[in-house]
């Protein structure tokens, strides 16, 4: 058997970096936005404020949010739904991602496929990341 170049895997790194990022957080702030959604505190679930276009934003989702108003919730005496509603990114959203995709990595076909198998890598340790964060 040949042995594979590592150079391929180095060079997708970036690329594989960003889009694990950008899905991940994307979980993440749609998870706070539906759950806010879900208990009536939003109109539309899918209204991000998906920010300006600033480099920093563009490449880091630096001004990304879920576009919920909490001292709303707040003023309506209902704390318990604040916390529910944090609680969601990374609770419920990253903590899916992070459970699939360890499923995932786990799978002998997965783990064949080089390159799934890599980005897999990758947006685990993003879910942990938000979560983390």
């Amino acid at each position: 058997m040949a042995k594979k170049s590592a150079v391929p895997l180095l060079l997708i790194t970036p690329i594989f970096i960003l889009l694990s990022h950008y899905l991940a957080m994307f979980i993440h702030e749609y998870s706070h936005s539906i759950m806010a959604w879900v208990t009536g505190f939003k109109s539309n679930p899918l209204a991000l404020n998906y920010g300006d276009s600033s480099w920093q934003n563009i490449l880091y989702l630096a001004n990304v949010n879920e576009n919920v108003n909490y001292e709303t919730i707040y003023a309506a005496g209902r704390n318990f739904f604040v916390a529910l509603i944090a609680f969601a990114g990374a609770g419920i959203g990253n903590g899916i991602g992070y459970f699939l995709s360890l499923y995932l990595l786990n799978k002998p076909s997965i783990q064949q496929k080089t390159y799934w198998f890599y980005f897999l890598v990758w947006f685990n340790l993003m879910n942990i990341g938000n979560f983390y964060a």
